[in-house]
């Protein structure tokens, strides 16, 4: 598994604002932020490259209170903030099917911090 969190920059966001805003989280997250995607307006942080999903979640959750304060700002300034959790076939352990669960406590906070949640999962068979 491998989940990042993407700071998307709006229309009205110029990507001088977005590196701001990296700039600042690299303050809280050493390192965190290592410049805009190559397609611009976004950059993306890695939180979690763990092998089972509730590592990802708490990790992940711990990054969303560290940071919170720069989301808020950030979603102020017109940028978009998800999780994206990549799920590759070798997350499956062999099995045909992987549970990916959604405590209350995740869904609490990211509906608190407007994050978007994406599953992307790559076909194992």
């Amino acid at each position: 598994m491998y989940t990042v969190v993407r700071f998307s920059a709006g229309e009205n966001c110029p990507d001088e604002e977005l590196i701001k805003i990296g700039t600042r989280l690299n303050e809280l997250v050493p390192r965190a932020f290592g410049g805009l995607d190559r397609a611009g307006k976004r950059f993306s942080v890695t939180v979690s490259r763990k092998d089972y999903w509730e590592t990802n979640i708490d990790e992940t959750l711990a990054f969303i209170r560290n940071v919170r304060a720069l989301i808020d700002d950030a979603k102020n300034l017109g940028v978009a903030i998800s999780i994206d959790a990549l799920v590759e076939p070798e997350d499956f352990h062999g099995s045909v099917r992987l549970m990916c669960v959604l405590p209350p406590d995740l869904l609490v906070q990211f509906s608190e911090a407007g994050v978007t949640l994406a599953l992307t999962i790559v076909n194992p068979a």
